[in-house]
């Protein structure tokens, strides 16, 4: 049994390693984005506003979920997420939002189950893989990682840079807005710290709820 255990840890580090050396170097790190001559910008090999959600999941792997919010009966979201998503040793999760139409959210939405309330408000659909022919084209606007690990500043500002400006939107959180990459990072006391990406071109939009 002893030896079992061995061989079946050096067979799992066999295949992290061999998945390490497929990802391009300069794709495996939250802080490697890079701009792209039409205003966007790929993280993680994804392009935001231009890789469609089958080709983002080549990249990212295929242990993905999918999910509708429902902020209100017309006001929808569609993301597909990863509740475990290691590079390089770091680990977090990882949600792709989808560019999609309102008439593909309320089909979606009609093939839905019963949603759970989420303590936000928000109501949560599960959609099943039988949605994928469905979504398959559609791009992925936006991407959020939570790294599991707690960001200390001084790291993020080493890894990320010093940020353009700083917002305390209240007691412990303060939002890192870096309008040059489409970044806006939310540290918090608490460790939660989340990574929003949306096209640079598109940061005033992500940022407008932030100012007064």
């Amino acid at each position: 049994m002893f030896y079992r255990l061995i061989l079946l840890s050096l067979l799992m580090l066999s295949v992290a390693c061999q998945e390490q050396m497929q990802v391009p170097a300069d794709e495996r790190y939250p802080w490697q984005i890079t701009l792209t001559t039409s205003g966007s910008s790929s993280i993680f090999g994804v392009v935001l506003n231009e890789t469609r959600l089958a080709d983002a999941v080549n990249r990212l792997g295929r242990h993905y979920k999918i999910a509708l919010f429902a902020e209100t009966e017309d006001k929808l979201s569609l993301e597909v997420y990863y509740a475990d998503f290691t590079r390089s040793g770091l680990s977090g999760r990882l949600v792709l939002t989808l560019d999609a139409g309102n008439d593909v959210l309320q089909t979606l939405k009609s093939k839905a189950g019963r949603g759970e309330r989420l303590e936000s408000g928000v109501i949560q659909y599960k959609l099943g893989a039988q949605v994928e022919p469905v979504i398959r084209d559609l791009m992925v606007r936006a991407m959020t990682y939570l790294p599991y690990a707690d960001l200390k500043p001084e790291v993020a500002k080493a890894r990320f840079g010093t940020p353009a400006e700083v917002i305390r939107s209240h007691a412990k959180a303060e939002h890192w807005l870096y309008p040059d990459k489409g970044l806006d990072m939310i540290l918090t006391e608490e460790g939660r710290d989340i990574l929003q990406y949306v096209p640079p071109n598109r940061f005033a939009d992500l940022v407008r709820p932030l100012k007064p």
